[in-house]
């Protein structure tokens, strides 16, 4: 298993395989709820750095637990949803004001 990693690019490896994987418990509308041992042990972590990881995307903002008495927290992911989709909004928008350039760049070199 692997532990805490000294390093902060494996933690943001770790984050995303915690999303990936918990996405696999998402079949509806309604919030997945797998325990974060099931978690830790489907990414090969120990529970306690899930633990570490759920809490350091809670404090990103990308998702939010939601304790569920006598049962496995729920997380909600409308906040990653909410990112992710701005996301790729604002990189649609990148890619379309670079390609209006591009041609205007073309004409310009052929013109010199």
């Amino acid at each position: 298993m692997v532990g805490d990693c000294p390093c902060g690019r494996a933690d943001a490896v770790h984050e995303a395989l915690f999303v990936i994987h918990l996405m696999w418990y998402k079949w509806d509308d309604a919030p997945p709820y797998p325990s974060l041992n099931t978690l830790a042990r489907r990414i090969g972590i120990t529970s306690i750095y899930a633990r570490k990881l759920a809490r350091s995307l809670e404090e990103k903002g990308f998702l939010k637990r939601l304790p569920r008495v006598g049962s496995t927290n729920a997380y909600d992911l409308t906040q990653l949803f909410k990112k992710l989709a701005a996301h790729v909004t604002a990189e649609a928008e990148q890619a379309a004001k670079k390609a209006a350039r591009t041609p205007a760049r073309k004409q310009a070199r052929r013109r010199a």
